[in-house]
């Protein structure tokens, strides 16, 4: 049985920029971080039953956000996963 799936990602980003000299000793490390960013996911898969209430469910997925930092701009993230899920039925 094949599935689809469509969604909504919100994300966040902070980020070490590396250290700064600091007024004493020690230097501090440089934190940025973004705004939240909104993107989205889809995906598609099959469903194998394999046993009366268990079956398998391999799929893929690609989701997309652009986050803005104001060091550098937009941090455009983009990715692929590939899954297997184990479905247990009850």
């Amino acid at each position: 049985m094949p599935w689809l799936r469509v969604g909504a990602i919100a994300a966040l980003l902070e980020t070490d920029l590396g250290t700064a000299a600091s007024t004493g000793t020690t230097a501090t490390t440089v934190r940025e971080e973004s705004d939240r960013a909104w993107g989205f996911e889809v995906g598609a898969g099959v469903l194998i039953p394999v046993a009366d209430r268990f079956g398998l469910s391999p799929g893929v997925r690609y989701g997309r956000v652009d986050l803005d930092l104001a060091s550098c701009g937009v941090l455009r993230e983009r990715y692929v996963v590939v899954d297997v899920g184990l479905v247990l039925g009850f």
